[in-house]
């Protein structure tokens, strides 16, 4: 069993005395019978008044199974611009042993109740005025319990950084080659699903992903010529196939994907990418951007073309806790491939791409504004969603059509 963590904070209105260090030093050691060691970190600004406000509050128990801090901050808050924050954190881990001797949601919740009747009654939280309307408030917030130490990653991120988690149960891939690492992990409610550098990429259940990209019900690929940038999983090819396409030629650059993908994807592939050369179908291990310019100068070109390459990034505009990386990179690698894609689609043709979750607007709205100075081109753009179950989130998809 895994390392078990919980996080407790609240606000003050004033700073934490001494009887408000004793009262919450009451409840530390009430709740968690086993704590037997206390330590404090630091030297106090106002030891003459009691107060211990630039130390760390360190609670251990005997069996080292226990571990707890208790830290004070007082900083400006930059979303709330009429006075300082005032916080009290609470960061706890126990053992499996003691996770299971406490039932850990259950103490959270127990310290949670107590913590909320400290603040209630505590001129620190609220003034005297206040304390009777307050009492149907809650001011303790409780993050749910994380397990850490995981034999199979359980957490993973949504678009705009919101932490998931998952229950997958079994790691089937985990290998790193020289384009990215690839995971294919095993979950009871999502089959197994692909994750390259840790990103959510496709499981079995995300039909619904792939009938975004296409447009499904929409369009109709029924005898033609269609490009595909990407799409290693095989989940994309699978379906086309199925909408009798002229020829369907597929590039992806990471061979080991669609090999890992053919044996443990096989509710999303199917037995698609059993055969690299099907009767329809073609797929090349390779780089696309290079697979691109050939095409441009043999004057060959689509009547659709798939972008299952890489999402948009994060806007530098977006405010979020997410760290851009590279941004301006990748949106240079996003208007390459716009840019060499209109030059071999056909005049009616369609571009067909992922971008990003439904959350991340100003991403959104970034990419439309590239797609709007696309030299030498007309579109006609329009966008759709679609909820996509290993996502957990709704996602955007976009079609390009040219003019």
């Amino acid at each position: 069993m895994p390392l078990k963590s919980f996080l407790l904070s609240f606000r003050l209105t004033d700073c934490p005395d001494r009887i408000f260090w004793q009262s919450l030093d009451k409840i530390i050691r009430e709740e968690l019978a086993d704590l037997d060691e206390h330590r404090c970190i630091g030297t106090s600004i106002n030891g003459d008044n009691g107060n211990d406000n630039k130390s760390i509050h360190l609670y251990t128990s005997s069996s080292k199974e226990i571990f707890l801090t208790i830290r004070y901050y007082d900083f400006n808050d930059d979303d709330d611009h009429h006075h300082n924050k005032k916080l009290i954190s609470i960061t706890g881990e126990m053992s499996q042993n003691c996770g299971e001797l406490f039932r850990m949601n259950n103490l959270v919740e127990k310290l949670k109740d107590r913590l909320n009747t400290l603040c209630i009654g505590s001129d620190h939280c609220a003034g005297q005025q206040q304390q009777q309307q307050q009492q149907k408030m809650d001011h303790v917030e409780a993050i749910p319990i994380l397990k850490r130490d995981n034999l199979v990653p359980s957490y993973f991120l949504t678009s705009d950084g919101r932490v998931l988690e998952y229950d997958f149960d079994k790691v089937l891939v985990n290998e790193t080659t020289p384009f990215q690492n690839i995971k294919i992990l095993h979950s009871p409610s999502l089959g197994n699903c692909l994750l390259l550098d840790d990103m959510q990429n496709l499981a079995e259940a995300d039909l619904p992903y792939t009938h975004g990209l296409m447009n499904f019900g929409k369009n109709n690929y029924k005898d033609k010529e269609i490009l595909i940038l990407g799409g290693g999983d095989g989940g994309l090819l699978h379906e086309l196939v199925k909408e009798s396409p002229k020829f369907v030629t597929m590039i992806d650059i990471d061979e080991k994907v669609m090999l890992h993908c053919r044996k443990y994807l096989r509710g999303a592939c199917g037995d698609t990418l059993d055969c690299f050369d099907g009767s329809n179908y073609k797929v090349i291990v390779g780089d696309c951007i290079r697979y691109m310019h050939d095409y441009i100068e043999q004057k060959r070109t689509f009547d659709v073309i798939f972008n299952d390459l890489t999402d948009i990034p994060i806007s530098t505009r977006e405010h979020r806790d997410v760290i851009v990386e590279d941004n301006q990179k990748l949106w240079s690698f996003v208007r390459e491939i716009l840019q060499l894609s209109m030059k071999i689609l056909r005049p009616n043709g369609l571009y067909l791409n992922h971008a990003i979750g439904a959350n991340c607007k100003q991403s959104l709205a970034d990419y439309e504004q590239v797609v709007s100075e696309l030299s030498n081109v007309q579109l006609d753009i329009s966008s759709h969603t679609r909820y996509v179950p290993s996502f957990m989130e709704d996602w955007v998809f976009y079609q390009l059509q040219k003019r």
